[in-house]
């Protein structure tokens, strides 16, 4: 069967559980994208129509005779699809006569694999589990480079600018102003400390002189 769409003509390869609606095809299809390949196949998997272009040319990546691969393993297991083949419009014409003498002429890409699965028996006996060897990660970072925020230098153009220019006098000023404050208050704390001790000093000497005369009185009242 042949086709002939808003998208092209194209002559219809496979079309099971009657997955092809041009309607649907031709507001799936993107000529930016399709264009270029020469066999599209659709899929339906849960009523969504998916597309997928293969080429001509084996040295391509998607070559066309591998269309029962993808089917088999990217799509939903016996799910409705179809293949179709560019053509151009003297083709179509060919191709539709040759269809209307022979109704039942059917081309295809190539016969469908079928999907099957085998389950292989083991020995439970004999299992033997082995855990896999953790791998050693190799890479070393530096958190602390990771972390720190970058400087960069002005432009000469900015740098000239009177706000910029303002801007950095006051960084600089409120900087300064903070460096002297921390400067006072450890100036404060010096001294604090410093007659913190003066003080104990002297609280100690006092102390350890009436200590002495205390004692110079008791030993004076033991001799009279």
């Amino acid at each position: 069967m042949v086709i002939n769409t808003k998208v092209g003509y194209y002559e219809v390869l496979k079309n099971v559980k009657d997955a092809l609606n041009i309607d649907t095809l031709q507001t799936k299809y993107l000529e930016e994208y399709f264009d270029k390949y020469q066999y599209i196949v659709g899929d339906l998997s849960s009523t969504v129509l998916r597309l997928k272009g293969f080429y001509v040319n084996p040295e391509k990546e998607n070559y066309y005779k591998s269309i029962p691969d993808y089917l088999n393993e990217s799509c939903a297991f016996r799910c409705p699809y179809f293949v179709l083949r560019r053509i151009n419009e003297e083709e179509y014409n060919s191709l539709k006569q040759q269809y209307s003498k022979s109704p039942n002429l059917n081309v295809t890409v190539a016969e469908e694999k079928e999907f099957i699965l085998t389950k292989v028996p083991y020995d439970k006996e004999n299992l033997n589990l082995e855990s896999t060897k953790k791998n050693i990660t190799s890479n070393i970072f530096d958190m602390a480079r990771i972390n720190s925020v970058k400087k960069y230098e002005l432009p000469a153009d900015l740098k000239e600018d009177p706000k910029v220019t303002a801007y950095n006098s006051n960084k600089n000023n409120n900087n300064q102003n903070k460096n002297n404050n921390q400067n006072k208050n450890n100036n404060n704390n010096s001294n604090q400390n410093k007659n913190n001790n003066n003080q104990n000093r002297n609280n100690n000497q006092n102390k350890n002189n009436n200590q002495n005369k205390n004692s110079n009185n008791q030993n004076n009242s033991n001799r009279g």
